[in-house]
Formats: structure tokens, C-alpha cells, sequence
């Protein structure tokens, strides 16, 4: 379950298996490939977190890969709103940002950024790091941005190397592909798509006691305000995000193929 936006998603699933579910997220990350072989040997039926996609070329486990995609500008918004309270959590940039659009071009591709996990070793990103001595404490995320660009080459043009792959990822890897705009949808694709005992998503959504304003927090609101507006009008920020936008659109046919293969009205 790769970790793209909708926490009460991740909440339904949780509140299922939380006696066995696993998280890989940065700090997991971070302890090398070995870790991660260890982790995908070990028992579970349920696996999240923002590093995930890292995972899927250790062997050892027949998984069912599923997301859930919020609109970049979005999720751009929320990062931005909450690197400006908590400035040292690691999901922020390392150097202080003088704008949304000057945090957009640090920050920005970040789901692009985690899907190209697949393709970076993290032993190898560590080495790497050592020897350039980085700052101890450096975002794993920025580490793996400057990394990409090791060669001279910019870290937009190594992503967008990966955009189409990744596009074919999800058209034929991903077992549901959820839209964090239609999150009641995608409760009923994942029932559907993913058969798993004992959760039925939909009702579990519904009975979760996830309240409104919870339920507000992906793009509910944010996509008609005017903050959302302005940053889709502002050509810096949409080329710093372009190939997360080229993404999401591509998520979002795949949701409706799958709905519709699914016969979901």
C-alpha cells in the first residue's frame, strides 16, 4: 500500500490488521537492503508507507499492490501548509523555502520521487552520501533527489526517464488504483478489486467514526479553493510538478478503467 495521500484509507485497513501490519517508511528505509529483504521474508498481511515501492523487486512475497493518488497541486498544498508549522519533519525541504513556488521546485515530482524507489538501492544512496559527507540528518527524499542527479544530469530528466514505466506500472502491477477526490468509489473498488477477508472497505469507511472534517482532509475542499486556484494558474508551479501531473492523470484513467471493469456506478 504505497503511501500517496488519504490517511483514512490507510485507517480502514489498520484498524483490520494492526496485530499484523508492518510499516516502511523513511526510517525503514534507511536501513539498507538487507533490512528490506528481512522485511518482505517476515509475516504479514499488510504493508504501508512512503518507501514501499522499494520493495518490489525483493522476492519472497506474492503481494497485491494498491494506491491512492491525490491531485499534485494538493498534496503540494498540504506538504507546503505543513512544513510551514513543523519545519524539521522529514517530509519538509532541508533549506528554508521563500514561497509555494520555490517550495514546489524543491519538493515538487515527489510522487514520481517515491514510485523511482524501485530503481535506487539504498545501501548504495548511503555510500554515496558518505563520501560526499551530507549533512547528517538530510531528508531521505532529498538525498534520493540529489542522488538521481549524481551524474551532471537534472533529477527531472532521470524522472521523466521513468515516467512511462511507471505509467505501465500501475495499468498492469497495480491491483486497485484509488483517486483521493472519490474516495467513496475507490472504497468499492478496493472491496471489489482485492477480496480481502474479514474487510469490507465500504462499510468500514462508513463505520470507521471518520467524521467530516477527517474526511475533508484529501481534496474535498482544497480543490475548489482559492489557494488551489492560484497554483494551478502559476506556470512555475506546474512545471516544477509536470510529470507528478502527467501521472495523476494517467491514475486517474486507470481508476476509471478499473471501475468500469468492475461495474462500479
Amino acid at each position: 500500500m504505497d503511501k500517496s495521500g488519504a490517511s483514512g484509507a490507510r485507517r480502514v485497513a489498520t484498524e483490520q490488521w494492526r496485530k499484523d501490519e508492518l510499516v516502511f517508511d523513511t526510517v525503514q528505509w534507511r536501513r539498507g537492503d538487507g533490512f528490506a529483504a528481512d522485511v518482505m521474508a517476515s509475516r504479514w498481511k499488510l504493508l504501508h508507507g512512503g518507501c514501499v515501492e522499494s520493495l518490489r523487486n525483493h522476492k519472497g512475497r506474492s503481494c497485491k499492490w494498491i494506491t491512492i493518488f491525490r491531485h499534485p497541486i494538493a498534496r503540494l498544498l498540504s506538504a507546503y501548509d505543513h512544513c510551514l508549522g513543523a519545519p524539521k519533519d522529514p517530509v519538509c525541504p532541508p533549506t528554508e523555502s521563500t514561497g509555494l513556488a520555490a517550495f514546489a521546485e524543491l519538493w515538487g515530482n515527489f510522487a514520481m520521487r517515491q514510485f523511482a524507489l524501485a530503481a535506487v538501492s539504498p545501501s548504495a544512496v548511503k555510500e554515496w552520501a558518505a563520501q560526499r559527507q551530507a549533512r547528517t540528518g538530510t531528508s531521505m527524499w532529498y538525498l534520493v533527489k540529489e542522488y538521481l542527479a549524481r551524474g551532471g544530469i537534472a533529477e527531472d530528466e532521470v524522472l521523466g526517464s521513468k515516467l512511462e514505466p511507471v505509467k505501465g506500472l500501475l495499468s498492469t502491477q497495480y491491483a486497485a488504483v484509488g483517486i483521493a477526490q472519490e474516495l467513496k468509489t475507490t472504497m468499492v473498488l478496493f472491496s471489489k478489486a482485492l477480496s480481502m477477508e474479514g474487510l469490507d472497505w465500504s462499510s468500514s469507511w462508513a463505520t470507521l467514526g471518520i467524521n467530516e472534517e477527517d474526511k475533508q482532509d484529501s481534496e474535498y475542499d482544497i480543490t475548489e479553493s482559492e489557494p488551489f486556484r492560484q497554483a494551478l494558474e502559476n506556470p512555475r508551479i506546474v512545471s516544477a510538478l509536470r510529470l507528478d501531473m502527467s501521472l495523476y492523470e494517467h491514475a486517474v484513467h486507470v481508476f476509471k478503467d478499473q471501475v468500469a471493469q468492475f461495474g462500479i456506478e
